[in-house]
């Protein structure tokens, strides 16, 4: 690297102000200018005109320190081949980006000239793989409710199946000091027994929450049909009738013969909702924070020792998410889901 190369500055780099305009500043001042608009006139931070106030009757100069005369350690070329090589290679760690590029410098100066270029390196999202037809079916039905307004939206009742367990996920984070990680009082030395998981079946509509219920034993088709037996009659009530539209993803179970010829059979809108589509259904997004709050009561209150007393907890939190606005936050986003797979061409959206 030559010497022409590392006295080269970046244009993003600000100018340092001349002569003239600390003189200026300093005439400013004398006549009772505040600082913050004598900072709006040279379009500078309040920081940098009082420094050079402070040089002035401090050292009686406003003449630049002389600096440590370190070099940038990067070149613009050297820049653009980090930046582009990171866009190229988004998923590659820093290390390997440094050791592609042949450019000697640390993680955390490539970190710095990422980030000035508005880059920084985030957690991935964890989206289902779609095949191309499969993204060919979710743009085809997005694209057939684009014009649904919420209005239309209301009218769909969405029902689904999860498991909640008693091993809370994810990291937990701590306010502490550098080098402190491993103080006592940093730990999450919380202890959890082992795994208890309770299957439920749930649904939710415009209103708010449905019924949560707790499926004994492996889900099959005849289990479906008798909670489908079970909760119509509720749902029928709420809208007056049986004039609205269900969405429940594409399972084995779901798409049977037996639950196909059941809802047929009763007059059910089956909406034929696409296979991989859990940003399509709102209700994967009320059993998240189903989840979350029953993770969250387990860290506060210790453990859980039997199914049923998991499957209380879940009553209990799903109750509470239905005093909320949750669910109908949730509603308010079915057209701009739609919008989004049919702009998106039937990729991921973001919810």
């Amino acid at each position: 690297m030559n010497n022409g190369a590392l006295q080269e500055i970046s244009e993003n780099r600000r100018q340092q102000l001349t002569a003239d305009e600390k003189c200026n500043i300093l005439i400013m001042n004398e006549r009772g200018t505040s600082i913050t608009n004598i900072a709006n006139e040279f379009r500078r931070d309040i920081k940098t005109i009082r420094n050079v106030i402070n040089n002035w009757f401090e050292r009686g100069t406003n003449k630049r320190k002389v600096g440590s005369g370190r070099r940038r350690k990067t070149t613009q070329e050297e820049d653009a081949q980090l930046i582009r090589y990171s866009q190229l290679h988004n998923f590659q760690k820093r290390q390997e980006v440094l050791n592609a590029t042949n450019v000697e410098i640390s993680k955390a100066t490539l970190t710095r000239r990422l980030k000035g270029s508005n880059l920084k390196r985030y957690i991935a999202a964890k989206k289902p793989h779609l095949t191309d037809e499969i993204i060919d079916e979710r743009f085809d039905y997005a694209l057939n409710y684009s014009n649904w307004t919420n209005t239309e939206c209301n009218r769909i009742v969405c029902m689904d199946e999860c498991s909640v367990n008693t091993q809370p996920n994810g990291t937990v984070r701590v306010t502490r000091k550098r080098g402190e990680r491993y103080e006592q009082e940093n730990i999450d030395a919380s202890q959890y027994p082992g795994k208890i998981s309770v299957p439920i079946h749930a649904w939710i509509s415009s209103s708010g929450i449905g019924t949560v219920t707790r499926i004994e034993g492996n889900m099959n088709s005849q289990k479906y049909i008798a909670i489908l037996t079970e909760e119509l009659p509720k749902i029928d009530e709420q809208f007056g009738g049986r004039n609205w539209n269900l969405v429940h993803d594409r399972s084995t179970i779901h798409m049977s013969r037996a639950t196909s010829v059941f809802i047929r059979e009763n007059g059910i809108n089956d909406m034929q909702h696409p296979r991989k589509s859990p940003d399509l259904n709102p209700i994967e997004n009320v059993f998240a924070e189903l989840k979350r709050r029953i993770n969250n009561r387990i860290r506060e209150e210790g453990r859980i020792r039997t199914a049923d007393q998991l499957f209380e907890w879940i009553k209990y939190a799903w109750i509470q998410i239905g005093n909320t606005n949750f669910v109908h936050n949730c509603y308010v986003t079915f057209p701009h889901r739609f919008y989004e797979v049919t702009n998106r061409h039937g990729h991921h959206s973001s919810y």
